[in-house]
């Protein structure tokens, strides 16, 4: 008995290393006509073959010079500025993170909650598919594609998108406390003014898909609704997919991975003007971090009659922002933990102007409201 499990167990094992090896043997039988296809594709569509090329070097630029993660944590508690401060000295403005789905990069080289035996034997064939994917989209002229660069949502990520229409769509308000209440009206915004509240989103692909599947149905229901893109909100990593594949000032396009649903949303309920394109090498996350403080107390970008900023995001910044933003005195999980895909997290932000004259931001931490999902 104990060698017939071993045997089973070993073939288990063997079995993608099998499809691995069987793969790499049909690839190098077709690489003379796989080339000649990929010389003609090319030959026949520069623009295209130019384009993704521009996305390697992007790629490979940020990958060796990109500052984003390295910055020192201001050293002065941020509840510091906010000691003394009367109430009428403080402004108040309610956030919401809404983390994307899982993406295909995440798909590829995250273990995720998978198990370990599984994420080890999928791996190499799924780094396979991957790579056939970009190929594909290489030869095949879609210069706006990409399964690594700004990587689009999975298929797990579509579901997980699919549970935020899901939970808003079957939200029972009548039997909620008062804050959650509060929030999830505003999540909807179906009470006019009151609940009134700007939809924005990360320019990267997999965000913005999650805020148009998740609030598909308030948009549908208001056409004058629009999801506001913030390279500000653009994800704290080096990794390619941390890089917007969507120039400046245009419209966002739908994935391979995308449902054609939402196709409507992208076209007419995408606001570009705040978009600017990929961050800088320049910069770091903290720049950005701060960026968004400015962005959601300025008039101008976000009118003040907004109840409450909704934003689509990512891991590492939504992290990093509880981390900065918290007073350091304070203890919570959103300091270590990753919001889930899909989690849905509310809290007040407060500003105040520093001795300085320079503006200073704080979380509430007993404001924070975990709606769905969680850490």
């Amino acid at each position: 008995m104990a060698s017939l499990l071993y045997s089973i167990y070993a073939s288990a094992m063997t079995l993608p290393y099998m499809v691995l090896f069987y793969g790499t043997w049909i690839c190098t039988s077709l690489a003379k006509p796989l080339l000649v296809l990929t010389v003609v594709s090319l030959a026949t569509n520069p623009k295209a073959a130019f384009r993704k090329f521009e996305i390697f070097v992007t790629t490979i630029v940020y990958l060796l010079l990109c500052k984003d993660k390295k910055w020192k944590a201001p050293k002065t508690d941020p509840a510091y500025y906010f000691e003394g401060k009367a109430d009428k000295d403080i402004e108040k403005k309610m956030i919401i993170f809404v983390r994307h789905g899982e993406s295909t990069w995440n798909d590829t080289f995250n273990k995720g909650d998978r198990k370990t035996l599984a994420f080890i034997q999928g791996f190499l064939p799924g780094l396979v598919k991957a790579i056939f994917m970009e190929w594909y989209f290489w030869v095949t002229g879609q210069e706006v594609e990409s399964w690594f660069y700004d990587a689009p949502l999975s298929k797990k990520g579509q579901k997980q998108a699919d549970t935020i229409h899901k939970y808003l769509s079957e939200a029972k308000i009548d039997f909620m406390p008062p804050k959650e209440k509060e929030i999830v009206k505003l999540l909807l915004a179906e009470d006019g003014e009151e609940s009134k509240s700007q939809l924005v989103s990360s320019t990267l692909r997999r965000a913005i898909a999650t805020m148009a599947v998740g609030f598909q149905t308030r948009l549908e229901k208001n056409s004058e609704d629009q999801i506001l893109l913030l390279p500000e909100l653009q994800e704290i990593s080096f990794n390619p997919d941390a890089l917007s594949i969507t120039p400046a000032h245009t419209n966002p396009v739908l994935a391979f991975s995308d449902p054609k649903s939402i196709k409507g949303i992208y076209e007419e309920q995408i606001d570009t003007k705040l978009h600017t394109g990929n961050k800088k090498l320049s910069e770091n996350g903290l720049h950005r971090l701060q960026s968004f403080c400015k962005v959601v107390f300025d008039e101008d970008a976000i009118p003040s009659s907004n109840k409450a900023v909704i934003c689509a995001g990512h891991s590492l910044w939504f992290r990093s922002f509880f981390k900065t933003y918290l007073p350091y005195t304070v203890e919570h999980i959103s300091k270590k933990k990753k919001l889930q895909n899909g989690g849905i997290v509310a809290f007040t932000l407060n500003r105040t102007k520093g001795d300085d004259g320079e503006h200073r931001y704080l979380i509430e931490a007993k404001s924070i409201v975990v709606m769905h999902g969680g850490f």
